[in-house]
């Protein structure tokens, strides 16, 4: 029942895309992503304060694969992420569908 989040946060990403397929347009993908929130009197990089191993400088940690292509219906997006840092609640693996823009 306790909620977790921040009122400040850092977030970074890291892609290397190549082209399977231009003329149909598919992409491959693999990422690297790092980020965290931390509560007011927590500062940046420090260790939060919760029930987890806290990860290094503070920010959990993950890598992944994804296909994309760009359909005539839109965007469509399947990623795989695995979680490097251990997270009390949640499994290490997700998988991701997306349809349609990011921003």
């Amino acid at each position: 029942g306790e909620a977790i989040g921040g009122d400040k946060e850092i977030i970074t990403n890291l892609e290397l895309l190549y082209p399977l397929s231009k003329k149909m347009g598919v992409i491959m993908s693999a990422f690297f992503d790092a980020g965290n929130a931390w509560k007011e009197g927590e500062m940046f990089f420090s260790q939060p304060n919760r029930r987890a191993t806290a990860p290094q400088l503070g920010l959990y940690k993950s890598v992944g694969v994804g296909i994309r292509w760009f359909s005539p219906m839109g965007p469509l997006r399947i990623e795989f992420g695995h979680g490097l840092d251990e997270v009390y609640d949640s499994s290490k693996n997700k998988v991701e569908f997306n349809m349609g823009q990011t921003f």
